[in-house]
């Protein structure tokens, strides 16, 4: 499994990656690096949820229980202290199917509100691994 350090270097090159696309006219793909981004943060910070099941710290699907194992969208829907972000989460996973798989396009203005739900989910995550907010200024500082 990767580190939180290997977790949140792959944050910021997804992040990178939709600042970079975001002003060109194939920008949905932004949001495809948007929710990348959110699943490397979240990953980064599950090891350090309070109580969390050792099975749940390192999720290998991203949706519900699959082959006796714990997907990341169905940890954050159990975990009391994760499902704060399920929301904000899963709309981004699910635009991002929209847009990987049925070819959905995204406006300007619906890019910014997932902008908005990656920024929750890397607070959260920011509190979870006891970082100041300036503190990551390597993903979080370009939303």
């Amino acid at each position: 499994m990767p580190s939180t350090d290997r977790h949140l270097l792959c944050a910021q090159q997804h992040l990178s990656a939709a600042e970079a696309i975001r002003g060109i006219p194939e920008r949905s793909w932004a949001l495809v690096s948007y929710f990348y981004t959110a699943l490397h943060v979240v990953h980064a910070a599950l090891p350090g949820v309070p109580n969390i099941l050792i099975s749940r710290q390192h999720p290998e699907s991203h949706t519900d229980r699959t082959q006796g194992a714990e997907g990341t969208n169905w940890v954050l829907y159990r975990d009391p202290n994760c499902n704060v972000i399920y929301q904000p989460y899963t709309s981004l996973y699910n635009a991002s199917i929209d847009v990987r798989y049925k070819g959905g396009v995204i406006a300007s203005d619906v890019l910014r509100h997932h902008r908005t739900e990656l920024r929750a989910v890397a607070r959260w995550a920011c509190g979870i691994l006891h970082l100041d907010v300036q503190d990551c200024s390597c993903w979080l500082s370009l939303i």
